[in-house]
């Protein structure tokens, strides 16, 4: 998973030779973010699920680490995973 951080937006990014998922959201001024968006496999286009992505910034982080969950909604509404993740930059 990839994200890119500029000006309190944050676009979160993660594929690979059978999916694509995208989300986008804001960063606000105590870290928070809430991103949402959608991804599908190259097989079945036509078929998105949503995704919500809520966390922070990971407090007394030197790197500037975020951490947070992800929940997938599949296409009847239904939450088919739950997700925890951190995300380090890169230098």
């Amino acid at each position: 998973m990839v994200a890119h951080v500029s000006a309190g937006q944050i676009v979160m990014r993660r594929s690979d030779t059978h999916y694509q998922e995208e989300t986008r959201g804001s960063l606000d001024a105590r870290g928070r973010f809430r991103l949402t968006g959608e991804g599908h496999y190259f097989k079945d286009p036509g078929r998105p699920w949503q995704t919500l992505v809520i966390g922070q910034l990971a407090g007394g982080s030197a790197d500037g680490a975020m951490e947070g969950t992800s929940t997938i909604v599949n296409v009847n509404g239904r939450a088919v995973r739950d997700c925890r993740f951190t995300l380090t930059r890169q230098r």
